[in-house]
């Protein structure tokens, strides 16, 4: 009947690890995209009940940059992040982590009460604005987007010795593209040197995806290493 129609349902992460059930939708909020910063309230619990968040993050929410762990709060993990990638200014919604992966990993985050390993993490959340801070990489100059794909760089080996390799991955991906969309080299000697950090990535990106089971990324990401050659 009117009015009890279930909450959207969508499956994140398309292998079941996060699950968003949508329980309010603005209905014209803007959605963000990768890079972006939001603004979100939000509230976790652990499987057992207890809240994990600081008060601050249901009353005045915190902010962060989508992708990009470093900038995460500390009662954030990669599942509400990518959650929230795909909700609308506006948009209030359940997040269920059911993996580990998604939450805090094999180390956990004990000092807010999230034990080692720990999955079945949830999440009320709101998001609330959202600020495109990033770029266009084609308006970016030639040594601008070099400096951002050595950032890149380093948060993504950052990201792979914390275990996060979906991070790690998607920090790589974005390194060479920029890489990838340099037109114009100093001299020869550059252009090697860029060529070679372009295949550093791919093969970083390819071992990433094989630590986290992506095994047809590793795959094609490997091939495309050796069409550089």
């Amino acid at each position: 009947s009117e009015g009890s129609a279930e909450p959207e349902e969508r499956d994140v992460t398309a292998d079941g690890g996060v699950v968003l059930s949508m329980s309010g939708r603005a209905g014209d909020g803007e959605v963000p995209d990768p890079g972006w910063v939001v603004h979100a309230r939000y509230t976790g619990r652990t499987s057992d009940g207890a809240v994990f968040t600081s008060p601050q993050a249901a009353e005045a929410g915190a902010t962060w940059e989508l992708g990009k762990p470093t900038t995460w709060p500390t009662d954030v993990c990669a599942g509400l992040d990518r959650a929230v990638a795909t909700m609308g200014v506006g948009d209030t919604a359940r997040v269920a982590c059911r993996s580990a992966r998604y939450c805090f990993g094999e180390a956990g985050r004990p000092a807010i009460g999230v034990a080692a390993g720990a999955a079945g993490l949830e999440y009320d959340v709101t998001l609330t604005r959202t600020e495109n801070r990033r770029k266009n990489i084609f308006a970016l100059e030639d040594d601008e987007k070099e400096s951002v794909a050595r950032q890149c760089h380093a948060r993504g080996n950052a990201a792979f010795k914390a275990r996060d390799f979906d991070a790690a991955a998607d920090e790589y991906d974005r390194a060479h593209a920029h890489l990838d969309a340099i037109m114009e080299f100093p001299d020869p000697g550059h252009r090697i040197t860029v060529k070679a950090l372009k295949v550093t990535m791919l093969l970083n990106g390819a071992q990433a995806c094989f630590k986290s089971d992506r095994y047809r990324e590793c795959v094609s990401l490997c091939s495309r290493a050796l069409d550089h050659d």
